[in-house]
């Protein structure tokens, strides 16, 4: 993964070579290991400059002509020699791209274009995508199987196209006022351009009213927009056109999946997804919460690693290296989970315990690298394990992202799941299955069901958690956490075969009995512990958020509620928040997480906007 950035004037004034340079400077947290900038033309009879680094970006004079300026930080992990650096150009030179990503299937789409008369100067995948295009154009796209987010100048059709990957592991921002056209993979590299920081009211509602994070294209800077995954984005003189390359499939009705038949098939592909999520030249480990997911991939992946040598051993060690986030408070504590799974796999276990008294100190620095306000304190746990992952020397960590939303493991599908069944009338399966919910979880509460949108309420639930507010706010701090430490994650379940595979099975296979992930624990069968396997909670990375507002963070919160610019905001009633606050300090009531998002609100405008 690396950090990319660029800048396109439509009115043809020259691109400042100085301007680039801030916008992938301040971005230098995602590539440590590189650097390169390059000034493009639309008139072909002019060859492309090569801008050295920072000292020599900054002495550059803009040169008449050289409208296109293309950016790059540098996270070497597929060929890390000097033949994969960036910007890349295809032999011809008429084809640049700046690329931030991971194409797992690469090496099969490499011998697939070979046949094809291609040839390759390097082993990069980045060589890969821009053969992949020359060959295809944007049908590539539909051939990628990876994360990625890429600017790639066309110098034959004399047009910008971008893309972002169909889940949006990966980010895309970009500015567009009619003349310029700005993008980089974190908003803080198109402020570096001179774009004045004000808050989007709209997305300032949205998180205060309803938690709502990375919901639409728009974010929390007014003007600034995402393309959303799954998107690709063109830039034809003045016109800007975005377009969808791909979706979420619909319910295969035509194919019935016995219990056995699906989770034979889960197992298949998702043993070959995290098998090519191994690829890799540089040091791989794995994240384990003591969930079912985290615990279902270090599983796989330490039999492909030692029975079957999918990696080098000089990449992995003599044991996989697991990073965990603990608690001293059993209730917040999954070492009891995690431990299973170290002696099934011989895993090396290393743990962090995130302290609130840092966080406290630390806040500005992790809401600068989040560009935005986030859902809750639980992102400083991943921050915590990402900075053990770095300061172990490992680059690449798989993690579970996307298998709740993909499996139903929320305990809210239950509701889902019930309407369903009534809808339906099916009267004695629902009868079993509350029968069943009782059993494990204890007596039936109220849990609401979201209106549906199809004919089903699970997974008009499932679709809003993968496309609009759940998942893509979960990616976003994913990437800014593994960044901000110089790491790669991987997320095997994101895989799109895994992808389009769940989402057009039936609703059986992923709650049944009252168990969710119904498939996965199948498919886990002699693979994960059984104690991991069937248990019935779920924490991920956690933290105890609603003590440390009675406790370590009680000061700090009233603190900033109580300061005059919080009041001079206009967004919050600050007596009444105050009011809040203390009922929820004297433990009359638990709103940690609203708490949380007053708090991080003003951190963030004083970061940013003030």
């Amino acid at each position: 993964m690396c950090a990319i950035a660029g800048l396109y004037e439509a009115s043809g004034r020259p691109v400042e070579p100085v301007v680039l340079e801030r916008m992938i400077q301040v971005q230098a947290h995602r590539g440590p290991d590189g650097q390169g900038m390059a000034l493009l033309s639309t008139d072909p009879a002019l060859r492309p400059i090569s801008v050295g680094g920072p000292e020599v970006a900054r002495q550059h004079a803009p040169v008449s002509g050289y409208s296109i300026g293309f950016g790059h930080r540098r996270l070497a992990i597929i060929d890390p020699s000097p033949l994969g650096h960036q910007p890349m150009s295809t032999e011809d030179g008429r084809c640049w791209v700046t690329y931030n990503g991971e194409i797992y299937n690469y090496l099969e789409l490499r011998e697939e274009l070979r046949a094809n008369g291609h040839r390759f100067r390097s082993g990069s995948d980045t060589e890969v995508l821009l053969a992949a295009y020359r060959q295809w154009g944007e049908g590539c796209l539909a051939r990628l199987n990876g994360m990625f987010a890429f600017a790639l100048w066309d110098g034959v059709r004399r047009r910008l196209f971008c893309a972002r990957d169909r889940m949006g592991e990966k980010p895309f921002y970009y500015h567009w006022d009619g003349e310029r056209f700005t993008f980089a993979s974190e908003i803080k590299g198109l402020l570096a351009v001179g774009i004045h920081p004000s808050a989007n009211h709209r997305a300032v509602f949205d998180y205060l009213e309803g938690a709502c994070l990375d919901h639409s294209e728009g974010t929390f800077f007014e003007g600034i927009r995402q393309l959303p995954p799954a998107h690709g984005l063109t830039v034809d003189g003045r016109t800007v056109t975005i377009t969808r390359y791909w979706g979420l499939p619909a319910v295969e009705e035509a194919h019935e999946y016995s219990p056995r038949e699906a989770a034979d098939r889960f197992r298949d592909l998702f043993r070959d997804a995290v098998r090519i999520r191994l690829r890799s030249d540089v040091a791989i480990g794995s994240c384990l919460s003591g969930g079912l997911d985290s615990s279902s991939i270090v599983c796989v992946a330490n039999d492909l690693m030692f029975v079957e040598h999918a990696v080098p051993r000089e990449l992995i060690g003599e044991r996989q290296k697991t990073f965990s986030s603990c608690f001293e408070d059993p209730t917040y504590d999954e070492r009891r989970f995690i431990r299973p799974v170290l002696e099934r796999t011989g895993a090396q276990a290393h743990y962090t315990f995130p302290d609130p008294k840092e966080l406290a100190e630390s806040i500005s620095k992790l809401v600068w690298h989040q560009d935005e306000p986030f859902g809750s304190t639980s992102i400083f746990a991943q921050w915590n394990v990402m900075r053990l992952a770095a300061q172990s020397g490992v680059k690449v960590l798989l993690d579970g992202q996307g298998a709740d939303e993909l499996l139903a493991g929320y305990h809210g599908f239950f509701g889902a799941f019930f309407a369903d069944l009534t809808a339906k009338r099916q009267w004695m399966v629902l009868t079993k299955e509350l029968l069943a919910y009782r059993r494990l979880h204890g007596r039936i509460r109220p849990i609401q069901a979201p209106p549906p949108n199809s004919s089903s309420h699970l997974l008009s639930m499932q679709y809003q958690l993968l496309t609009w507010n759940g998942l893509r706010a979960l990616l976003h701090y994913e990437d800014r956490n593994s960044m901000a430490f110089g790491i790669e994650t991987r997320l095997p379940f994101l895989d799109h075969r895994l992808v389009e595979f769940l989402s057009g099975l039936d609703v059986s296979h992923k709650i049944r009995r009252g168990w969710t992930k119904a498939i996965l624990r199948d498919a886990m069968e002699g693979i994960l512990p059984d104690d991991v396997r069937w248990r019935v909670d779920k924490m991920g990375f956690v933290t105890p958020e609603d003590i440390w507002f009675r406790t370590s963070l009680r000061e700090f919160a009233r603190e900033i509620l109580s300061d005059a610019r919080t009041r001079a905001r206009g967004y919050l009633n600050v007596d009444a928040a105050l009011n809040e606050f203390e009922a929820h300090a004297a433990g009359m009531k638990n709103i940690s997480f609203t708490i949380w998002r007053w708090i991080n609100l003003e951190m963030w405008l004083r970061r940013f906007c003030d």
